[in-house]
C-alpha cells in the first residue's frame, strides 16, 4: 500500500474517531511534495471539507518564519552599524532562552501591546530554560531594525523570496476578505469525540499595514495560510534557507550552522519536565516532553491549534500534520502525529 493510501486512510480513521473535527497533512522532500490528504470538516456548521489548500491559522507555526526573518536582516546588516543605535532594545531580550513573568497586572505579550517589552523577567538569559513567547520580542527587534512593520518585513525578507505572496497563494498576517471566506474554524473540544465552535481572531490579523500606536502584532502567531504553502516554507528548511535545491540560500551557510546548532548543552542546561505546566485547561494541557526521538536528530515544531512539523535534512524528508481545535497538548493527536512518522520512515523506498 502506497504513503498516499496510507495517510488518507490514517487521517480518515482518526476523525472517525473524534480525535479531531478535520485534519490535513503533506509529506515532502526538498523539492517535492510526495503525500497529502484532508479529512473531516472545516467548520461544523457548514460541514465544508478540510483540504490541504484552505486557510488555517498557524499559530506558532510563524515561530520559524520569523526567525530567519531576523537572521536575514541581521546577516544583511552587518558592517551597517548605525543601524545598531536605532534599535532601543537589548539584544539579550531576544535571546529565545529568556522568559517573562506571564501573568498578573502588567500585559501579557501576547495582547500585543509594546509596553509588555518591561516585563521582569524571570531569570537572565543563560540562565534556564522555560516555553514561552520569545519570539514576540523577536518580532519587535526586527521590526527596529529594518524600519518596517512586521507584515512587511517577513513579506520582504521570506515570503516574497520563497514565493508566497502572490494574491492567489499567500501565507500573510493579515486575514483579507477573501481568506476569511476560505478559512478554517477554530474549535474547542469539550469531551470525548465532542467539539464546539470557537470565535477567536488576535487583533494582528486584521491590520493590513502598520499597527495602531503602541501595539504590535504578536510574531510567535501571526501567520495565517494553508498547510500545503506552508510547506514550501519547510521545504526550505531542508534545502538550509533556499527556496529549492539549486537556488541561492536567504542566509550563509555558516550562519545556518550557528543557528541551527544545539543552543543548551554548551550553557549545561536541558528541558524541564514537563516542558509546560498548564494553568488554562482551556487552553493547553501539560507538555510532558518536547519532541520524541528520532532519526538522524530532525527538527520539529508544534502550535497550540494542534499543528506539528518534523523536518529531516539528513535524510531529505519532512512532514506536517494539522488541526484546528484546543486545548493543545492533545493525547490523541500526540499519537496520530506519533504514528504519522512511522509510517513515513516505513515506507522509506517511496522517497529515499
Amino acid at each position: 500500500m502506497s504513503l498516499q493510501t496510507r495517510l488518507e486512510a490514517l487521517l480518515s480513521s482518526a476523525v472517525a474517531t473524534g480525535t479531531a473535527p478535520g485534519l490535513v497533512a503533506t509529506v515532502f522532500t526538498r523539492d517535492c511534495v510526495i503525500a497529502e490528504a484532508g479529512a473531516g470538516v472545516k467548520d461544523f456548521k457548514s460541514e465544508e471539507l478540510l483540504t490541504t489548500s484552505t486557510p488555517i491559522a498557524l499559530a506558532s507555526m510563524s515561530k520559524p518564519v520569523v526567525s530567519l526573518a531576523v537572521l536575514r536582516a541581521v546577516e544583511q546588516q552587518i558592517g551597517r552599524y548605525y543601524k545598531k543605535f536605532k534599535c532601543r532594545m537589548d539584544i539579550d531580550k531576544v535571546d529565545r532562552i529568556s522568559q517573562y513573568e506571564p501573568f498578573g497586572s502588567r500585559p501579557l505579550s501576547m495582547t500585543g501591546r509594546l509596553e509588555a517589552i518591561e516585563i521582569p523577567r524571570v531569570f537572565e538569559a543563560g540562565e534556564g530554560w522555560m516555553y514561552g513567547h520569545s519570539a514576540a520580542w523577536a518580532g519587535i527587534f526586527l521590526e527596529r531594525l529594518t524600519g518596517l512593520h512586521l507584515r512587511a518585513a517577513l513579506q520582504e525578507l521570506v515570503l516574497t523570496p520563497l514565493g508566497l505572496t502572490a494574491p492567489s497563494h499567500t501565507l500573510d498576517t493579515y486575514i483579507s476578505p477573501e481568506m476569511e471566506a476560505e478559512h478554517a474554524t477554530l474549535h474547542i473540544k469539550t469531551g470525548e469525540r465532542r467539539f464546539k465552535v470557537m470565535g477567536f481572531v488576535e487583533d494582528g490579523s486584521r491590520w493590513e499595514g502598520e499597527p495602531p500606536e503602541g501595539r504590535h502584532v504578536f510574531a510567535d502567531a501571526p501567520l495565517r495560510g494553508s498547510i500545503l504553502l506552508y510547506t514550501k516554507f519547510l521545504q526550505s528548511l531542508l534545502n538550509r534557507s533556499a527556496p529549492s535545491p539549486d537556488a541561492l540560500p536567504l542566509i550563509s551557510r555558516k550562519l545556518w550552522d550557528e543557528a541551527t546548532k544545539d543552543a543548551l548543552a554548551p550553557m549545561g542546561l536541558s528541558l524541564p519536565k514537563p516542558v509546560l505546566k498548564s494553568c488554562n485547561p482551556i487552553m493547553t494541557g501539560d507538555m510532558e516532553v518536547f519532541s520524541m526521538p528520532r532519526e538522524g536528530g530532525a527538527e520539529e515544531g508544534w502550535t497550540l491549534l494542534q499543528t506539528y512539523y518534523f523536518v529531516d535534512v539528513e535524510a531529505n524528508v519532512g512532514a506536517v500534520l494539522a488541526a484546528q481545535f484546543l486545548p493543545w497538548a492533545d493525547t490523541g493527536i500526540y499519537e496520530l502525529r506519533d504514528r504519522m512518522e512511522e509510517l513515513i520512515y516505513e515506507c522509506r523506498e517511496e522517497w529515499a
